[in-house]
Formats: C-alpha cells, sequence, structure tokens
C-alpha cells in the first residue's frame, strides 16, 4: 500500500506551508498595523490560498511574490 503525502518533504522551490498568522508576520510594524486575521483570510493571495478543512495556508513563495506584485496597486 502506498501513501500520498499532502505536503512533499521538502518542497525547495516553494518554501515552507505559512499559516494566517506567519503571513501577518511578514508585514511591519506593530499588531495593531498589521493586517486582520479576517482580512488575511479572506483577502490575502486568493489565487495561492490552500483551503484544509477550516483552516488555510499558501506557500511561502507565493505569498511574498503577490505582496511584491501589490506594491504598485492602489
Amino acid at each position: 500500500m502506498t501513501h500520498l503525502a499532502l505536503v512533499p518533504e521538502h518542497p525547495p522551490a516553494r518554501g515552507r506551508l505559512l499559516t494566517v498568522a506567519d503571513v501577518r508576520s511578514l508585514f511591519p510594524g506593530e499588531d495593531r498595523d498589521k493586517p486582520t486575521l479576517w482580512w488575511v483570510r479572506s483577502s490575502f493571495c486568493p489565487e495561492g490560498k490552500i483551503k484544509m478543512g477550516r483552516r488555510v495556508y499558501w506557500w511561502e513563495s507565493e505569498a511574498l511574490a503577490w505582496i511584491d506584485c501589490q506594491r504598485g496597486v492602489k
């Protein structure tokens, strides 16, 4: 019997899976200045969001690329 892994052991190109708290920590400033948990869950990098049950995750490389792309967006 073979076992399928949902997450590869070492995804070198993508980095690690980030939680909502990890994504918030990518933003500078105090906690009160960072995006809310709700905003991260509902608006942050929607095309890269991975849902597992009620939890959401993002690959580190996709999250950083999305933040970089937002610099020109107003």
